[in-house]
């Protein structure tokens, strides 16, 4: 699971590790 934090980040630094990470995980869910 993430955590808000991360998840926020991807908002804020699009080209975070993090949020690389939480936008793949993301597209995966949604596919």
């Amino acid at each position: 699971m993430f955590d808000a934090q991360c998840a926020l980040h991807s908002f804020t630094e699009s080209h975070t590790l993090c949020s690389f990470i939480y936008v793949m995980l993301h597209k995966a869910y949604l596919s």
